[in-house]
């Protein structure tokens, strides 16, 4: 069991690092809050994804849809950290 939730918070790191990397955000120190709930909602996803229902009203599965959707929005400058942004800087 440890080893699966293991490799459900490294897979939602490599998520989270995938889409913040792409603005210039890593490495965060210290790390916002709202990073460490994208994290446990996507991990949380990854640990119950054999139980996980496509509905939107489904708790798990919206929370997981909202952090993918900031994400994307971080990702594309549309929703800040609050942290100097070195690809806006670079540009």
């Amino acid at each position: 069991a440890l080893v699966r939730i293991d490799d459900a918070i490294s897979d939602a790191k490599s998520v989270i690092d995938g889409f913040l990397g792409r603005r210039g955000y890593l490495p965060l120190d210290p790390v916002p809050g709202i990073v460490t709930t994208w994290a446990r909602a996507i991990c949380r996803y990854l640990l119950h994804q054999d139980r996980v229902s496509g509905e939107s009203d489904d708790p798990i599965v919206r929370d997981y849809r909202d952090a993918l959707k900031l994400l994307q929005l971080t990702a594309d400058g549309k929703f800040s950290l609050g942290l100097n942004d070195t690809s806006a800087q670079q540009g």
